[in-house]
């Protein structure tokens, strides 16, 4: 059996293997994207994807900060800070479109569709 047919992707499933790995919550606030990199190769792709997005979209990004992954190496969490606030779909596809991991972001989406209260998070060290 794979490991994504017995993960709890839901909501509470999330913050329960959170509390158990003893790692911090970060809930995006309503400007925030939440953008997980897990190469420097994705990371080139975000840079790219970024500025294409501030050229091109209305809801212009002001600004992002990146941070260490907890799973370290190459991988790189960046808040993305916007002009307005973002619906949870809108904020998924902006994330996917700006190289996040697509399980996550794949998850938030089905998250989304079930109505779950918190579709999009971070997991970070203490």
């Amino acid at each position: 059996m794979s490991e994504e047919k017995t993960l709890d992707i839901s909501t509470q499933g999330s913050l329960d293997q959170a509390f158990k790995q003893g790692v911090r919550v970060i809930i995006p606030k309503d400007r925030q994207l939440q953008i997980d990199i897990d190469s420097d190769d994705d990371y080139s792709r975000f840079t790219q994807a970024y500025d294409a997005l501030k050229q091109h979209y209305l809801n212009v990004p002001l600004y992002y900060k990146t941070s260490p992954s907890r799973n370290g190496g190459e991988g790189r969490h960046i808040t993305v800070e916007m002009t307005e606030e973002l619906a949870q779909i809108e904020r998924i596809a902006l994330q996917a479109i700006l190289g996040s991991d697509w399980r996550r972001e794949l998850f938030s989406l089905i998250r989304v569709r079930k109505g779950e209260p918190l579709p999009t998070l971070f997991f970070e060290k203490e």
